[in-house]
């Protein structure tokens, strides 16, 4: 997986950013999610959607972007959440047990209605 681009980009909806994600996160590229969340807390920007739709691959860097964050995510009252994980990286959030700390949805809209 090393050297896949991953590509992110970050739009506003209602009451949310959200992350828009694509290609793979592997243990060169998961910073680009990690930049882009922490850039989003950096300006007090605390409801946050993540969608993964076109996420291939998720290394584990990149799911501890998630657990990293929680803290000052909900110190400013807010929360993030993923949307649209395809079948392999929802195998692997179940797997972790994510769901205990991330809540999921099938795509963004849900994601977006649940702020």
């Amino acid at each position: 997986m090393t050297g896949r681009r991953a590509n992110v980009r970050v739009e506003e909806r209602g009451k949310a950013d959200v992350v828009i994600c694509s290609g793979g996160f592997d243990h060169e590229t998961y910073m680009a999610l990690e930049e882009a969340v922490e850039g989003l807390l950096a300006c007090s920007r605390f409801n946050i959607v993540v969608d993964l739709t076109e996420i291939s691959y998720m290394c584990s860097g990149a799911w501890g972007v998630f657990l990293k964050v929680m803290k000052r995510i909900k110190r400013g009252s807010g929360k993030i959440v993923i949307s649209g994980m395809s079948a392999e990286v929802k195998a692997v959030y179940d797997m972790l047990e994510l769901y205990e700390f991330v809540e999921s949805y099938d795509n963004i809209d849900k994601a977006v209605q649940s702020f």
